[in-house]
């Protein structure tokens, strides 16, 4: 009876042993995932360049109002989460050609990072020999100290090639949103969006043009955001997330932005069709988040626009 006894106490503070360990082996191993969950969430930062021109140097380009816009959207990725120190805002003056190059420059994007860049004011067809012939033309956003479409990229203007090399030669392994709101905005960003497969940075862009090739981007002067794209841009990070997960992702964003966009433009006798670009066929951006849901979502009535060249 002892012997009986004596084994069941011995089992019985082996089993007590073993229910130790194992707890105390749970408990380190969500240790270990929470830490290395808090890490990965840490260490992957988003970088944001929102670029908006609304005054030019040259007093022929009309005046916009996507130095307003900038602001805007600058303001609604603040309250979405992101660091004001990670945002950086160039408008009116501040947005030259060499301001904008300096940031690809400068940045320091580790693999992993997000970054999201904003793009506004007016486009220009411009002559790029680089493509084969001397009157070749593409896309280019026209900067505070732009000269125009008569000019090369290489003498003022920032076409699509420029950014896709930028980025592809400074974001390695990293998930790339390009918002372009601007009339050729769609040209452009084709162009941009090759920064996908140039080189071996492993580059995942996803763009989005506020019109189609050929068709103009449109304001609603007085309200701000004015830009008619922009404006339901910043409402899509309030009122998109269509699944109610507290995210908005690239595939909610253009959804939302799409179909109220072409609706508003119809609605004042014009068209106005966002473009959306990603990487491959076969990811249309259904889980890439863009950043957390805005607070609130600021509805609001529209009237007549004018456009924006």
């Amino acid at each position: 009876m002892e012997r009986r006894t004596s084994r069941r106490s011995d089992h019985s503070l082996t089993r007590e042993q073993l229910h130790r360990f194992c707890g105390i082996s749970i408990i380190c191993a969500l240790g270990i995932i929470l830490l290395s969950t808090s890490w990965s969430l840490v260490a992957a930062q988003t970088h944001v360049l929102v670029v908006g021109i609304g005054d030019y140097r040259e007093s022929r380009l009309q005046p916009t109002h996507a130095d307003i816009d900038a602001q805007a959207f600058a303001n609604a990725l603040k309250t979405a989460g992101i660091r004001d120190q990670d945002i950086v805002l160039l408008v009116n003056e501040q947005a030259t050609r060499e301001q904008i190059r300096n940031w690809f420059r400068i940045l320091n994007v580790s693999p992993g990072d997000r970054v999201i860049i904003d793009l506004g004011g007016h486009t220009g067809l411009v002559r790029n020999p680089c493509l084969g012939t001397e009157m070749a033309e593409v896309a280019a956003l026209l900067p505070y100290d732009g000269a125009g479409a008569s000019n090369s990229p290489k003498n003022g203007a920032i076409d699509g090639d420029t950014i896709a090399e930028l980025a592809a030669g400074g974001f390695p392994s990293s998930t790339v949103f390009l918002f372009i709101d601007a009339s050729h905005g769609d040209r452009l960003a084709h162009r941009a969006a090759t920064m996908s497969v140039r080189g071996t940075s492993d580059v995942r862009c996803y763009a989005l043009s506020s019109c189609r090739d050929g068709e103009h981007s449109w304001e609603y002067p007085g309200q701000e955001p004015a830009g008619v794209f922009t404006s339901f841009l910043v409402e899509a990070m309030s009122c998109g997330d269509a699944n109610r997960d507290g995210w908005i992702t690239f595939r909610e964003v253009t959804e939302y932005v799409e179909k109220v966009t072409e609706y508003v433009a119809r609605s004042i006798g014009e068209s106005q069709t966002p473009v959306s670009i990603t990487p491959s066929t076969t990811d249309d951006g259904t889980h890439v988040r863009v950043c957390a849901v805005l607070a609130q979502c600021p509805l609001v009535e529209r009237g007549g626009g004018i456009r924006r060249d």
